[in-house]
């Protein structure tokens, strides 16, 4: 029997650099308080190309992240969710109060000593790369087996969250997560378990998997006192920021599409079943789990809205080489291009935005083309650039996926504070567009997805 939904939830995300939350009024969607605060906890004296953060850092930051929230309104919280950042991995023990350092999403030493293309070959996962959870749990099987025997459970950060906050001894993931790790099926949505372990990684290290916001325990009563939340309340399983941010902007999903433009970019749309066969390695666009049984197809750039910021500084830095001031800032800068750039919308001059690549095209680089005296401008370089990055989006997901799509729910501080990029989304997609600043809109993905998909485990 399905539980009954709170009046109020806490999400919480575990983001890169920040730990943010907010609770959320479940029927209304709408959050009634947010926060945030850098967790800094990068742990800087490591070999090159290693990325790691300092769990109790971040532990640290929830803690005072919740704090923060008026009683009022923590003692109201019905449910909580978690959600964060993906591909990472923890370790820890479930008999004592230890852990490993969180190795990010960013680390690169599966690049070193041929290792990626050994571990390919041993267990035929030929999209293993680096960064990944589970492909981090073969290497330290491969090079440091007496740390990983030093613990019996891993996940992501926001899994562990979840773990201290209800005493779960298991560890517990869900297929969004899970995915983003490696050795996981998609179709089954499980894990491959022979190719994990012809990898040499354990069994039972390997999550058990669950629902995204099922609920996996109950808030106990240690954690409780300390954020302030009533005690025993349902706690959800943690899913994935994508997943959650998508769940948190979008009200129908089978009409909507959603284009997120910050510092990267992200073009994805909620579908049903899968084709076949998958994408290969080598297309722009790939399927991701999402809540009960549905799929993601997404496309995203790695250079996304960078690449205008790139452009507000190099114009900067030419003005403060000429000598023309060095007292305008970028924001100035930058208010000016986007302003000159919606003068110049129909400018015929190109550009490729991928100034540093794409995942299935690292090789790639950015270029301009067709540059002429009467476009050699800045109006028209920001246009063609802000073109080339919306168009690069809509051109990497096959049409169909977008056929019969109503709307784009539209996310990211570049976006939303740029009315060129608005009106050349509006113009490329040929729908309406619709902003989501609301803030912190992950972390109320997070609390609406344990509100309302949560039932017994």
């Amino acid at each position: 029997m399905k539980e009954a939904s709170p009046r109020f939830a806490l999400g919480i995300d575990i983001g890169t650099t920040k730990v943010a939350a907010a609770i959320v009024e479940v029927e209304s969607r709408e959050s009634v308080a947010t926060a945030s605060q850098p967790h800094g906890s990068d742990i800087r004296a490591l070999p090159r190309g290693w990325s790691e953060q300092d769990v109790s850092l971040i532990l640290e930051a929830v803690d005072s992240c919740i704090c923060a929230f008026p009683q009022e309104s923590r003692s109201r919280v019905g449910g909580i969710g978690a959600t964060g950042q993906m591909h990472g991995v923890v370790l820890w023990s479930t008999s004592r109060n230890e852990t490993s350092s969180l190795v990010t999403w960013q680390d690169q030493r599966c690049c070193d000593d041929d290792f990626l293309q050994w571990l390919r070959q041993e267990s035929g996962e030929n999209g293993a790369q680096t960064g990944l959870g589970a492909v981090t749990l073969a290497w330290y099987a491969k090079y440091e087996p007496k740390l990983l025997g030093r613990f019996n459970a891993s996940g992501t950060i926001h899994d562990l969250i979840v773990a201290r906050a209800t005493g779960r001894k298991e560890a517990v993931i869900d297929p969004s997560d899970a995915a983003s790790w490696g050795f996981f099926d998609l179709r089954s949505r499980n894990w491959n378990e022979a190719a994990a372990r012809r990898a040499g990684v354990p069994r039972d290290m390997l999550p058990s998997l669950a629902p995204s916001g099922a609920t996996v325990g109950l808030l106990s009563q240690a954690v409780a006192a300390r954020w302030g939340v009533p005690a025993g309340i349902p706690v959800g399983n943690a899913l994935g920021d994508s997943q959650a941010a998508l769940f948190g902007s979008l009200t129908d999903p089978a009409d909507q599409i959603a284009l997120t433009i910050g510092t990267g970019a992200q073009l994805s749309v909620v579908v049903r079943g899968l084709p076949e066969p998958l994408p290969a390695s080598n297309e722009p666009y790939e399927f991701r789990p999402y809540v009960d049984e549905r799929q993601i197809a997404t496309v995203a750039s790695l250079t996304g809205g960078r690449a205008l910021a790139a452009l507000g500084r190099a114009i900067k830095e030419f003005g403060e080489k000429l000598g023309l001031g060095s007292d305008v800032t970028l924001d100035r800068v930058q208010t000016v291009m986007h302003e000159s750039g919606l003068a110049a919308i129909n400018t015929d001059l190109r550009a490729n935005p991928s100034l540093s690549g794409e995942r299935y095209a690292p090789d790639m680089r950015g270029s301009f083309s067709n540059l002429t005296f009467d476009n050699f401008s800045v109006g028209d370089l920001t246009a063609a650039l802000s073109r080339g990055l919306v168009e690069y989006l809509h051109g990497a997901l096959p049409a169909g996926l977008l056929k019969g799509r109503q709307e784009v729910v539209g996310s990211g501080n570049a976006l939303c504070r740029s009315p060129l990029l608005q009106e050349i989304v509006r113009r490329t997609f040929g729908v309406r567009l619709t902003l989501r600043d609301g803030g912190e809109a992950t972390a109320c993905g997070a609390a609406l997805i344990a509100a309302t998909c949560s039932a017994p485990s």
